[in-house]
């Protein structure tokens, strides 16, 4: 999964504020950026301070998965809760049709993400 720095993630969510972010340092997750323009962590919705430590952070988008019709309606790379890597519409289709009946109804109602551009 691509990672971000803090001050990519900060100009992101001023961009973007329906985006949320992690790090895998501390419990930290950042998802918005309040109406005072302070970056809120999103576990006890308190500003984040930005010092020297918390710019060195790394941060990853978070996906939330969407059902299946979403997902090709996007137009972007996809994949299932099942598969590791992101393909096209087409790709999809062609790869569900080499599973049996059964798997692919499992995997068509299952989760699936959309591939970010950012």
């Amino acid at each position: 999964m691509k990672t971000y720095k803090t001050w990519e993630v900060i100009k992101m969510l001023s961009e973007n504020n329906d985006l949320e972010f992690k790090t895998n340092i501390g419990n930290v997750s950042l998802k918005e950026i309040d109406g005072y323009g302070e970056i809120i962590a999103w576990e006890d919705e308190t500003p984040l301070e930005i010092n020297a430590y918390t710019l060195g952070f790394t941060w990853e988008l978070v996906q939330h998965p969407v059902d299946f019709i979403t997902a090709i309606n996007n137009g972007e790379r996809i994949k299932s809760a099942y598969s590791d890597d992101y393909n096209s519409v087409e790709e999809t289709m062609s790869l569900l049709g080499g599973l049996t009946e059964k798997t692919v109804l499992k995997v068509l109602n299952g989760e699936w993400f959309i591939e970010s551009e950012n």
